[in-house]
């Protein structure tokens, strides 16, 4: 027997009974020893992360449309539930980013090999790397390697097998020189205050 995506799966979890459903197909057999990861991506994924899935999925609606970001945001929650500050962080990251991507994209293009040029790159990577760029490079109340291990955590989870090391072994070149790279004008934090 299988489990499948959208099947909800009740568990008896810290004395109440909750309502899971697992993120793929599953044996049966083999649920026990994956509950513990699931319990945590299913429940209890932190705020921060769920707002970077959030602005991941605006970016990439954002490469992959022409649609105004405006209009992207505007849809995107009309059909997303989320607390406030998840939908603060999550358009901060969004706008930020994309405002920004004329110091973005070469931090990128230096940092990656140079046969390999942004366009190219897959779009999922493309949209974290930019996104954990802005964090690193104009956010200076996130510390470098939370940015950069939590877009490893998305890349693992929403792009290919290679994916996370290429992304570690760019943004922590993008981490050492990221002082060379904005001018102290152009910080922010991450609650939008300059």
């Amino acid at each position: 027997m299988q489990i499948c995506l959208g099947e909800s799966v009740p568990k008896l979890a810290k004395g109440k009974l909750i309502d899971m459903t697992l993120p793929d197909c599953y044996n049966v057999t083999y649920v026990a020893r994956i509950v513990g990861q699931i319990f945590e991506w299913a429940i209890v994924m932190r705020p921060r992360r769920q707002a970077r899935v959030f602005a991941l999925q605006m970016l990439y609606q954002a490469d992959m449309t022409s649609d105004p970001i405006g209009a992207i945001q505007q849809r995107f929650w009309k059909t997303t539930k989320a607390k406030a500050e998840i939908k603060t962080f999550a358009n901060l990251l969004v706008e930020g980013t994309l405002k920004s991507l004329t110091k973005i994209d070469p931090a990128i293009r230096k940092a990656a090999a140079s046969s390999w040029p942004v366009h190219r790159m897959p779009v999922v990577d493309r949209c974290l790397l930019r996104s954990a760029t802005y964090e690193i490079l104009f956010l200076v109340d996130i510390p470098a390697t939370v940015s950069i291990n939590e877009a490893i955590e998305l890349s693992k989870k929403y792009s290919t097998e290679d994916s996370p090391k290429f992304i570690n072994a760019v943004l922590d070149k993008i981490k050492d020189t990221a002082c060379n790279t904005v001018d102290l004008k152009d910080f922010n934090t991450s609650r939008g205050e300059r």
